[in-house]
């Protein structure tokens, strides 16, 4: 039977347009294609209280990541400077010598 036989519509009547409607509004319900305001209301509250927490989280990683950095450049600098050093005292000792 083909669903777009104009004889097969013309024997459905109101109910049977209603039953119709009412099945394909409780199947678009169920696979959410439509969505309840108060679910959607409480999905997008869940997802920003979500959010928040990750933007928390991201602010203390990035305060770490901070002090990490700061800390490995002064390594960086105190190190450049002791082989600086070292190669100055090497030369002025073999100058001596």
């Amino acid at each position: 039977m083909n669903w777009f036989n104009p004889e097969l519509w013309d024997n459905i009547g109101v109910v049977g347009l209603a039953v119709i409607t009412a099945g394909f509004f409780v199947m678009a319900l169920m696979r959410e294609w439509l969505v309840i305001g108060r679910y959607y209301r409480a999905t997008v509250a869940d997802r920003d209280s979500e959010n928040a927490e990750l933007r928390k989280a991201l602010a203390a990683s990035t305060e770490t990541n901070n002090v990490l950095t700061r800390a490995l450049i002064e390594k960086n600098a105190t190190d450049d400077t002791t082989t600086k050093l070292l190669t100055a005292f090497r030369e002025l000792a073999e100058g001596r010598a």
